[in-house]
């Protein structure tokens, strides 16, 4: 019977040391939103920044000359000058006029404002200021 030969070849099996520092920060965390937010300020912070709209305002004298169609009231009136368009207020909040119509009407903003205004067409508008004595 012939002899078995030893075979001197070792299986080398190569294994990366473990780490449980990396093992932890490479699982997934069973956490809420809720919690996560609460948990890290500043990741708060940009999650609330990102859901606000920015929202743009515009200036009363760049409104389109023509009618709008909405459900908004509009008139036509005169007050010493050429025909002026006009949403009609209901008087249920302050009221505004464009700058160009103020200087038409030779008025002055007398204290500054920081009102926005929604007028009944859908659209914001900064307001330039008040003006409180009114013919």
């Amino acid at each position: 019977m012939p002899k078995k030969l030893k075979t001197l070849t070792q299986n080398i099996i190569r294994k990366e040391p473990y780490n449980v520092a990396t093992n932890i920060l490479n699982r997934t965390a069973d956490i809420s939103f809720g919690q996560l937010l609460r948990t890290a300020p500043s990741l708060r912070r940009q999650f609330t920044g990102a859901r606000r709209t920015a929202r743009t305002l515009a200036v009363l004298d760049e409104l389109p000359k023509q009618m709008q169609n909405t459900t908004a009231l509009y008139a036509v009136f005169y007050l010493h000058s050429p025909p002026i368009c006009t949403l009609i207020d209901s008087g249920a909040s302050k009221s505004c006029i464009s700058l160009n119509l103020t200087q038409r009407l030779k008025l002055t903003i007398q204290e500054p404002s920081t009102a926005v205004f929604m007028l009944g067409n859908g659209d914001r508008h900064a307001s330039l200021g008040i003006i409180n004595d009114l013919p």
